[in-house]
């Protein structure tokens, strides 16, 4: 199977940071002094640190496998310019996923109960 986390991952942080702004946009736009909450805020930038970590799990992994004694650092660094990562940490991204979606759906549903996505007369 084809490693696609370094493609297919980013492309969906993409997507989701695309549709928050729309609905942060949206909330605004009916409600000028519309914040997100505190929470909201807390479980995005858990969700954004999880994302992180998905993507340098695998690479300081490998740079603790390959502790040795000696110049540790410049061993590390020029065996990591070689490293091709074999598999992605899908299960921290689904969670990071949830995390963001849950932030982003409770927006949107405080701003649709309020009128937000009505039309204007």
């Amino acid at each position: 199977m084809v490693w696609v986390g370094p493609v297919l991952a980013p492309c969906i942080i993409s997507l989701g940071l695309l549709a928050l702004a729309t609905i942060l946009l949206h909330a605004r736009a009916k409600n000028p002094a519309y914040r997100p909450t505190n929470w909201h805020w807390v479980l995005l930038v858990i969700a954004a640190l999880l994302y992180f970590l998905s993507f340098i799990e695998g690479p300081v992994g490998r740079m603790r496998s390959m502790a040795t004694e000696g110049p540790y650092v410049m061993n590390n660094l020029a065996t990591l310019g070689a490293y091709e990562p074999s598999t992605y940490s899908w299960n921290l991204f689904l969670l990071a996923t949830i995390m963001a979606l849950t932030a982003m759906i409770h927006i949107a549903w405080h701003d649709f109960h309020q009128g937000g996505w009505t039309k204007s007369a």
